[in-house]
C-alpha cells in the first residue's frame, strides 16, 4: 500500500450494504425535529475535565455552504479492492 497525504475541511464516508434511492427528509420531519427539545450535558456528564476547557468568542458568521450529495458505488472483486477503488478516487478527487 502506498499512503497518500491529502488536505480537506470535512469529509463524511458511509458505507452501507443497503441499495436503493437516498432519502431525504420531508418538509413535515423538518418541521417536527425543529419542535423536539435540545439535549445539553455538561462537562461531568460528558466525563470532561471542566478545567481543561476553554471558552472560544464567535468572531464571524456566515451562511453555511449549500450542501450537494453524491452516490456512488464502488467496485471489486474483494473487500480489499473495493477499499483500494475507494483510495483511489478520493486521491483523484481531491488533487
Amino acid at each position: 500500500y502506498v499512503v497518500k497525504p491529502i488536505h480537506m475541511d470535512t469529509l463524511l464516508v458511509t458505507i452501507s450494504n443497503e441499495v436503493g434511492e437516498l432519502r431525504f427528509p420531508s418538509v413535515k420531519n423538518k418541521l417536527m425535529s425543529a419542535r423536539q427539545p435540545v439535549t445539553e450535558w455538561n462537562a461531568q456528564e460528558l466525563g470532561v475535565d471542566a478545567g481543561k476547557l476553554r471558552k472560544l468568542q464567535l468572531t464571524a458568521l456566515t451562511a453555511s455552504p449549500d450542501i450537494s450529495r453524491q452516490c456512488r458505488f464502488i467496485g471489486g472483486d474483494s473487500p480489499e479492492q473495493i477499499g483500494e477503488n475507494l483510495a483511489e478516487i478520493f486521491y483523484d478527487e481531491l488533487r
